[in-house]
């Protein structure tokens, strides 16, 4: 049959199945590195920690909101780190902390607006974070081919044990519990907890033992959050959305000590602190307080807020 066909032919139909062996093989070889691709993976398992590591195929990914690619998000109720994304219109959850978790479909239509994409992902259980050091979760983000395939590859540590461990040592002023691990916790998590125990504690020899945690922490070395110049925009929006009057009213502080305060985003910070500060003490305040604060600043609110009370307290006579 190969006599009659012709060498010449021969050599062309044997070329083209070597070609197309190539292609199949080279077809294969992708789809099984697909399969590698969009979730997460144990590293290793400390006694205190646990490091994941994930890639996400960059070339398939479309803006969130603010050209933002991915957003961190943190269940409240699962104590779970996650990142969205968006493909193909689709917004898709996956879970960083969780190995083989199945990705969740959150949302199938363009999302235009922050505040409602921030509104569904609450009914899931998620908030979006800025910092997930808060919730004692360090993460890294690098642009890596992984096999040939554009991605983004994201490291996860749980320090969450860590955490709780120096918390334990606050409480009961151990130092020697910290200094047993060479581990050290995302400042974000364990920093406003040990001021906070700080201001409340007057005995000097419990101060000392909380001064030589913080300085375990760097807290000296690395202020919280690490910025240099200015504010990061990262930082801001954390500030602006997610943290309490108490972390906004530390972060201002080390601003002004690290002579900061004349950036712009110091002032809005600023003025949303001093929103919220009002609106606490519109809902907690004594009508006595509300009085006084009446008196040197007229704000009609506080006039509204005095009568509601004067009107409660008469109906409850």
């Amino acid at each position: 049959m190969f006599e009659s066909i012709g060498v010449p032919l021969l050599k062309k139909v044997i070329g083209v199945l070597i070609l197309l062996f190539l292609v199949q093989a080279c077809s294969l070889e992708k789809l099984f590195v697909y399969k590698e691709l969009n979730r997460t993976y144990v590293v290793r398992y400390d006694t205190y920690t646990k490091h994941y590591r994930a890639y996400f195929v960059r070339t398939d990914l479309e803006p969130i909101v603010h050209k933002r690619k991915y957003l961190f998000l943190y269940h409240t109720r699962q104590h779970t780190l996650a990142i969205l994304l968006r493909k193909d219109n689709r917004y898709i959850v996956y879970t960083l902390s969780k190995p083989d978790t199945a990705p969740k479909i959150v949302a199938t239509k363009a999302i235009r607006s922050y505040g409602k994409l921030r509104r569904l992902l609450a009914s899931y259980g998620y908030r979006i974070v800025d910092r997930p050091e808060k919730y004692s979760y360090r993460v890294s983000v690098k642009p890596m081919r992984y096999k040939g395939v554009k991605t983004y590859m994201i490291e996860t540590i749980d320090m969450r044990k860590l955490t709780a461990l120096y918390k334990e040592a606050i409480d009961t002023y151990d130092t020697s519990k910290v200094y047993e691990v060479e581990e050290i916790p995302p400042q974000d998590a364990v920093v406003p907890y040990l001021l906070e125990r700080m201001n409340e504690t007057p005995d000097t020899r419990h101060s000392d033992a909380l001064r030589r945690i913080l300085q375990r922490l760097r807290y000296g070395t690395h202020p919280l959050p690490a910025d240099t110049a200015s504010t990061t925009r990262e930082t801001y929006n954390r500030y602006l959305h997610d943290a309490s009057l108490e972390e906004i009213d530390a972060y201002l502080d080390t601003l002004e000590k690290r002579h900061l305060d004349e950036t712009p985003e110091y002032r809005k910070l600023r003025q949303h602190r001093q929103r919220l500060y009002r609106e606490k003490l519109l809902g907690t305040a004594s009508l006595e307080t509300l009085i006084e604060i009446y008196k040197h600043n007229n704000d009609p609110i506080f006039k509204r807020r005095i009568m509601e009370r004067i009107k409660y307290l008469q109906q409850t006579r």
